[in-house]
């Protein structure tokens, strides 16, 4: 293996982030041997690397090549982490989750995991999401630095193409594996990378070039499409008249807030109920792991919760002692300056009750009060009811009984709800 003194930095690393630790994916493909080859020359960076295979156990040749990336490391007297993985599916996206879970294992909060994604990877990932349809966040391509889970990845490669690494690899005289199922077309991104591309570089040789160029214009959009539009929860959707431009919007403020973005028609159709249905209305969008409603002029984004209209939990309400922990619903707190102490039960969406929170008044109907405290509808779903010798005596933090802020005043003592958070 021959290290050249006198060829100019193969990898550009002048926007190297910051980090604690970095490591490289290393397949032992062609991609990632340059990039390995041409990172072990940086004497720096070299003493702070560590490489990591993920052996995928689908093809025959699998231990072979986990064995010849051990010796590649060793000759370049880098230490290299190999991990054995079991995919759920022999597709693409379940490769690519088990890759993630393995790096996810062992990169650590601050790290670095650096890829060898280079141009040709950029255009055939823009012309798969566009075959497959997408909007302008699909269409900036690959990001050449992002945060994903807890560590940063970087491809220091994007700006060269598949030539050009082609030529490094034979310039250097580097070993490398061969892959047979890169050259399977049945699969989408084979078939682009080894029918499609090749194509438009005989139509134009700046193909690439362009798509890659057009890729960086859009992600120049997009992001100040995304400043714009911000990520404040809750979202301000009465400043857009249009159900199309609502619904664009809320595409881009759904990406700010890292959350997965619901398809096409149904921001659409959400985007239109928001503007038309009456004012005493709360739309409603439900999606896997979170929840959009209208309420008060705004739009918020929530986490999905556990319906608690059925739970009921005997506690000991102690003065001054561990706080109330409420099963995925917050804490609450009593504190008093004597000791006292009340076995209670704790009820949720006891929706026919009333309360009376004047001595000398009527009992109250607890929907007309949640009216007065404008109490959003999701927090009524999960705000606790506090009973005391079956006597309903508080509900959340601002509607006490009458009795109860009795109780409250003799004993110097205060009571107050935390919920657990629900705002994204």
């Amino acid at each position: 293996m021959v290290h050249s003194a006198n060829k100019p930095p193969f990898a550009n690393l002048s926007d190297l982030p910051e980090a604690k630790q970095y490591f490289i994916a290393y397949s032992g493909g062609k991609d990632s041997t340059a990039l390995l080859h041409a990172l072990s020359l940086k004497p720096k960076l070299k003493n702070r690397l560590k490489a990591i295979h993920v052996n995928h156990n689908i093809n025959p040749e699998s231990n072979k090549w986990a064995q010849h990336c051990k010796n590649i490391c060793a000759q370049l007297k880098i230490p290299i982490i190999t991990e054995s993985v079991v995919p759920q599916a022999s597709n693409e996206a379940a490769l690519r989750q088990a890759r993630n879970d393995a790096f996810k294992k062992h990169l650590k909060e601050g790290d670095c995991l650096m890829t060898a994604h280079h141009r040709n990877d950029q255009v055939e990932t823009v012309l798969f999401r566009l075959f497959r349809g997408t909007g302008l966040q699909g269409m900036t391509g690959i990001s050449k630095i992002n945060q994903f889970h807890h560590y940063t990845i970087y491809r220091p490669l994007l700006h060269l193409s598949q030539n050009d690494i082609d030529d490094y690899i034979n310039s250097q005289k580097l070993e490398h594996v061969e892959d047979a199922s890169n050259y399977e077309n049945h699969f989408s991104r084979n078939y682009i990378r080894n029918l499609v591309i090749p194509e438009l570089e005989k139509y134009d040789k700046q193909t690439l070039q362009n798509i890659d160029s057009t890729a960086k214009n859009l992600y120049l959009s997009q992001q100040l499409l995304s400043r714009l539009v911000g990520n404040n929860n809750p979202f301000n959707y009465l400043i857009f008249k249009d159900k199309t431009e609502l619904s664009t919007a809320f595409y881009h403020w759904l990406h700010n807030l890292n959350q997965q973005v619901p398809n096409r028609k149904r921001l659409d159709q959400f985007s239109h109920d928001c503007l038309q249905a009456a004012k005493d209305k709360t739309p409603l969008l439900l999606l896997n792991d979170y929840y959009l409603i209208r309420w008060n002029n705004h739009v918020y984004a929530l986490r999905n919760r556990e319906n608690l209209t059925s739970k009921e939990f005997n506690i000991k309400l102690t003065a001054n002692q561990s706080n109330v922990i409420l099963p995925n619903n917050g804490e609450l707190f009593f504190n008093s300056t004597q000791e006292i102490s009340f076995p209670a039960i704790i009820k949720y969406r006891q929706t026919h009750e009333r309360i009376q929170i004047h001595a000398t008044g009527q009992h109250k109907k607890l929907k007309n009060l949640f009216q007065q405290h404008k109490i959003p509808p999701w927090e009524r779903d999960i705000i606790p009811y506090l009973y005391i010798n079956n006597q309903l005596m508080a509900v959340g933090t601002q509607i006490f009984s009458a009795d109860f802020l009795k109780l409250l005043s003799e004993y110097k003592a205060e009571y107050r709800w935390i919920s657990a958070p629900y705002i994204l």
